[in-house]
């Protein structure tokens, strides 16, 4: 496995899509999405309406890019996945549904043709300006889920405060998990 510093300059940062796993909120974490919560916050689910890059995500599915449309509906998002995976090079949408209970608490995720990422998850869901960090402690679902995402693909700002950011939001060191990375991309190439 890789295992990297974090420290790295922002042009070397700004060629990497991470792909992997954390956990974050009130509780303890490790890499691999298992979690003891604290209590759950709640969140405003419309904060995550629109597209993000996917940056960081547990399960993973080992791809070059990917992004996520977010359409809320009531208590129900529709979600467009657009995936491109390294042997394939072209992309390619999976179609699911997030379906938020209990008060914002739990969200249910069901992409058919994903069948890893089916259950339901107690969340949070924090937007914090171009970043948002999503994350699933197992209700039903076999392990944690946790997304990171972005609101531009190759953002402008400083990479290592961003990287810093989510370290202080996890509670993890951020070089803890980089050994999970699939693939690096500059990001000229994806724009």
């Amino acid at each position: 496995m890789l295992k990297k510093k974090v420290g790295f300059s922002i042009s070397e940062a700004m060629k990497w899509i991470i792909v992997a796993a954390i956990c974050f909120v009130g509780g303890n974490t490790n890499v691999k999405g298992q979690c003891e919560l604290g209590t759950p916050a709640d969140y405003r689910p419309e904060e995550l309406e629109g597209l993000w890059y996917v940056d960081y995500m547990f399960p993973s599915l080992k791809f070059v890019n990917a992004s996520n449309m977010f359409d809320l509906n009531g208590a129900v998002y529709n979600v467009r996945s657009n995936v491109i995976f390294p042997d394939v090079g072209s992309p390619r949408n999976y179609d699911g549904t997030w379906t938020i209970n209990g008060n914002n608490k739990t969200i249910t995720i069901d992409y058919p043709d994903l069948p890893d990422f089916y259950g339901s998850y107690i969340v949070q869901a924090i937007q914090k300006d171009q970043y948002a960090f999503v994350r699933g402690c197992p209700a039903s679902a076999p392990e944690g889920l946790t997304l990171i995402m972005l609101r531009e693909r190759c953002p402008d700002g400083s990479v290592e405060s961003m990287l810093a950011e989510e370290t202080e939001v996890l509670g993890v060191p951020f070089e803890d998990f980089i050994e999970d990375l699939v693939v690096k991309i500059e990001c000229s190439q994806q724009e």
